[in-house]
């Protein structure tokens, strides 16, 4: 998949999966930590776990046909589309 694909597939993403990518990718986020930042978001209040934070990033990772490790994947693809993230949010 070229990068201009990968763009695109961009608006495939959901928009928790849009959430979980930025909050990782922008902040460099363990999938612990980024579960602590999106619990106040996601469902009422009630919290998300690292591992839907996980499950979360390997979702992406599929969709956008990733390479490497999906936390890495997420960071390195959110600092090369990130005005198009920041845009879609």
């Amino acid at each position: 998949m070229t990068v201009s694909e990968r763009k695109s597939s961009v608006e495939l993403l959901t928009p928790r999966q849009l959430e979980v990518l930025i909050v990782i990718g922008r902040e460099r986020l363990s999938y612990k930590r980024a579960a602590t930042q999106l619990e106040h978001r996601f469902d009422k209040g009630r919290g998300i776990s690292y591992q839907t934070v996980r499950q979360y990033a390997k979702e992406i990772y599929a969709l956008l046909d990733g390479t490497g490790s999906p936390r890495e994947f997420l960071i390195e693809f959110y600092w090369i589309h990130r005005e198009e993230l920041e845009a879609l949010t």
